[in-house]
C-alpha cells in the first residue's frame, strides 16, 4: 500500500540553512519543503517546491523535477538538485 505525505515547508528550511536560496524562491512565490510516498514501510521524503509553479515548471522539469499531484508539489531527487532548478529560474524586475 502506498501513502502520499503531503507538501511539508518547514522540515526543509530546518534542513539546509541557505537563506540565500529561501530568500529567491519567495521572491519567485514559490515554497521549498517536503513531500513524498510511504510504500512497504520505506519513507521517501523528497525535497519540493510548492507554490506558484506554473510559469516556471518548465525549468522545473529541465532539472529534474517531478510532478506529485497528491502533494501539489514538484520533487527532488536531492537538495542540491532543488538547488540548481531554483537558482535556475530568471528573476524579472
Amino acid at each position: 500500500m502506498i501513502h502520499f505525505i503531503q507538501f511539508s515547508q518547514n522540515i526543509l528550511t530546518e534542513l539546509t540553512h541557505d537563506l540565500a536560496l529561501e530568500a529567491k524562491a519567495d521572491r519567485l512565490g514559490l515554497m521549498i519543503g517536503t513531500a513524498g510516498l510511504v510504500a512497504k514501510s520505506n519513507w521517501d521524503n523528497l525535497p519540493a517546491v510548492a507554490g506558484n509553479t506554473y510559469a516556471v515548471k518548465d525549468t522545473l522539469k529541465a532539472n529534474g523535477a517531478r510532478w506529485n499531484g497528491l502533494a501539489k508539489a514538484w520533487t527532488f531527487p536531492t537538495l542540491e538538485a532543488l538547488a540548481v532548478a531554483v537558482n535556475a529560474i530568471p528573476e524579472v524586475n
